[in-house]
């Protein structure tokens, strides 16, 4: 259990949203400084004919951020589900759909605003959150979470900003014995990404730390999580007449039990496979560490988010598991207090997640 530091001076919310802006408009400035270019400024997808363009219309300048996943969530907030979008869990569509009041061309601007104002907030969240121990780790771990690779999905239309959001509001309802609350926020999370389903852990074992005596009543909020994913189940059975479309649907995306080793072993996607694997051991190793260094709901959580890519098959996504397992930046904050290897870590995240904005607006997958 960490000990909690000496008093220091808060780190201020504005200083915290103004390193947030900061970050948000490097990245969009230089994916517009990208299609100015002269001689790689096209993208890999023409805007012109563009298949999101085509089925919602937009203004051209969003078009770039709609590249993959992103154009599927809007697809489904404009016209519900079909059997191939079922891996995508619903809680985002359907908060792009209520917050457009179903305007077809409202909504890809809609979908990229709840992305940036839930960043937003998820660091406010969990800025008081790490200062409940850590308060000198506050400002280097929010530092490193908005400028990681795997945080350019916080300014895309995707779901790992809400995910982020609710992980951050259950653990501090949970540290505040808030349970119900902390299960609420954990079952939007759960409704969000089937990762979603980790904060499980989190809440179990903050509950066996700090609460004596146990209380069964409480015992339904910590499972709560669990019914995010049931009632979308049970959505798709009802609607499809088939429970196990789900998993058909994730299989044809390449996300099983037995995945990564077929990952491994296919030529174009072994180096990224091998990368993919090595970053999740770094970030198992810090998982394991953090059980030490912060609090052991904390390590456990961030373990499982880290093995998440061998749990669903797909080492491909690790970064973007990576970036909403919050306590690894916390764990890392605690190191980086010294400010030259902060700047180091930092300038060296800050060009991955440049590179990374690059590729994906331009049409690359990049996790």
């Amino acid at each position: 259990m960490a000990d909690v530091e000496p008093e220091v001076r808060p780190t201020r919310t504005g200083e915290l949203l103004s390193l947030y802006l900061v970050s948000r408009v490097g990245i969009f400035g230089l994916v517009a400084f990208s299609f100015l270019w002269p001689r790689y400024g096209s993208p890999r997808i023409p805007l012109t004919n563009h298949p999101i363009q085509l089925a919602v219309p937009m203004p051209g300048f969003l078009v770039p951020f709609m590249n993959w996943d992103a154009g599927q969530y809007v697809k489904i907030a404009a016209d519900g589900y079909q059997p191939s979008f079922v891996p995508y869990f619903p809680l985002y569509p359907l908060l792009i759909r209520a917050l457009s009041l179903g305007q077809r061309g409202w909504m890809a601007p809609v979908a990229l605003l709840i992305s940036l104002l839930a960043t937003a907030l998820a660091v406010v969240v969990l800025a008081r959150l790490i200062a409940i121990d850590r308060p000198r780790a506050v400002w280097p771990a929010i530092a490193l979470l908005l400028v990681f690779p795997g945080a350019i999905f916080f300014a895309l239309p995707y779901t790992e900003a809400t995910t982020l959001l609710f992980f951050v509001l259950a653990a501090y309802a949970a540290r505040r014995r808030a349970w119900w609350l902390a299960g609420v926020a954990g079952a939007l999370a759960a409704a969000t990404r089937p990762p979603g389903l980790a904060i499980i852990v989190l809440l179990v074992i903050e509950y066996a730390l700090t609460e004596r005596p146990w209380r069964l009543r409480d015992l339904p909020a910590l499972l709560l999580p669990a019914a995010g994913p049931a009632l979308y189940l049970a959505y798709v059975w009802r609607a499809f007449g088939d429970p196990r479309l789900f998993l058909h649907g994730e299989q044809a995306y390449g996300r099983a039990l037995g995945g990564v080793p077929v990952q491994f072993t296919t030529e174009s996607t072994h180096l990224w496979t091998s990368l993919n694997f090595w970053v999740m051991v770094l970030a198992l190793a810090l998982a394991l560490w953090s059980i030490r260094l912060l609090r052991p709901s904390y390590g456990a959580f961030a373990a499982v988010l880290a093995l998440a890519g061998l749990i669903t098959g797909e080492l491909e996504s690790t970064v973007r598991f990576i970036a909403i397992a919050w306590p690894l930046f916390m764990a890392a904050g605690v190191y980086l207090t010294d400010e030259r290897r902060l700047f180091v870590v930092g300038t060296a995240f800050a060009l991955g997640i440049g590179f990374f904005a690059i590729l994906f607006t331009h049409g690359y997958w990049v996790s």
